[in-house]
């Protein structure tokens, strides 16, 4: 049955609870060896050249830059940021536990090494998908941010003339999230599904736009349209408050340096495993809600499970 959005955001937590050894053996496959080595190269490399540069006066600026490409790829574990090496991980992961989940949807019985298996064939459509919402993504970004500066400046020479500069901040911030309502607008349009889409269907990735806007069409689009914003912010506020509690508590323990950027990079690991089936799992979901909206596919289910319909028994009689 159709559902709203706040159902299928629970329905999601309920079916990663109930099935959580499944789902965390699918990401654990993949994404435990990655954070080994990834954590390996950060304490190795990354946290001694940041170190360095710290306590030097006058840094070199070809070892910042470096080091900065360092974090950017394999991440920070004092800022939670994941690192692009990461989120790659992340991607790739949707794939296995799309089918998953699609499988438990079904009431199929699943095992972690049938999900990798079935997804080999679908990767590379799948990835391109996500490159070209990288692609767009940073070009609306790029533009908006230039439009959202001009016209920034233009209010707030107005707002200073009038002696009113905290109302200039407050009308900058506001400006600075309309690209990101905008990136999920076109998100939401045409790229919410591209795992379910290329993994769960075997679309190409050039008929991704079109199958996913035929799924939203007019009437769920505010509705894919907060889902797209809503999920990233879940996401963080969940991350958030993880990290607070844990900052509180290695700071009463007052932990060694090397200590603490081990207890660091642990729980970056830890939530990021926690975190990771979650986003997959919900849209996986409200792409099967979708269908049944559009094309009544939970009907379509029971008449091919029923083998006699009731018109069939019309028929005998």
């Amino acid at each position: 049955m159709p559902q709203t959005l706040a159902g299928v955001f629970d329905e999601a937590f309920d079916l990663y609870k109930r099935h959580f050894a499944l789902l965390a053996m699918i990401v654990a496959v993949s994404f435990i060896p990655t954070e080994i080595l990834r954590n390996i190269i950060v304490a190795v490399w990354l946290h001694p050249l940041d170190a360095h540069l710290s306590g030097a006066a006058n840094a070199n600026t070809d070892s910042l830059v470096l080091l900065r490409i360092g974090q950017f790829f394999l991440g920070e574990p004092r800022s939670t940021w994941p690192g692009f090496l990461a989120i790659l991980v992340f991607i790739f992961l949707s794939a296995p536990v799309s089918i998953a989940v699609s499988d438990l949807y079904f009431g199929r019985s699943t095992t972690v090494r049938d999900c990798y298996r079935r997804c080999r064939s679908y990767l590379l459509p799948m990835m391109w998908g996500y490159c070209q919402v990288a692609l767009i993504s940073i070009g609306v970004l790029f533009v908006g941010i230039l439009v959202i500066l001009m016209i920034a400046g233009v209010v707030a020479s107005i707002f200073f003339t009038a002696d009113l500069p905290e109302v200039a901040g407050i009308f900058f911030m506001g400006l600075m999230v309309l690209p990101y309502f905008f990136c999920c607008g076109i998100f939401a349009r045409s790229f919410l599904f591209v795992t379910p889409l290329t993994i769960l269907e075997g679309l190409p990735a050039s008929y991704v736009p079109y199958r996913n806007n035929q799924l939203v069409g007019k009437k769920r689009f505010w509705r894919s349209w907060a889902a797209a914003v809503g999920l990233p912010i879940i996401l963080a506020c969940f991350l958030a408050i993880f990290n607070f509690a844990t900052d509180s508590l290695l700071n009463v323990l007052h932990l060694p340096s090397i200590v603490y950027f081990i207890a660091i990079s642990a729980r970056g690991t830890g939530i990021y495993f926690l975190l990771a089936p979650y986003g997959t799992i919900f849209l996986t979901l409200l792409y099967y809600d979708y269908r049944v909206r559009r094309e009544g596919f939970d009907v379509r289910l029971l008449s091919l499970a029923t083998p006699e319909t009731a018109l069939d028994k019309g028929a005998e009689s």
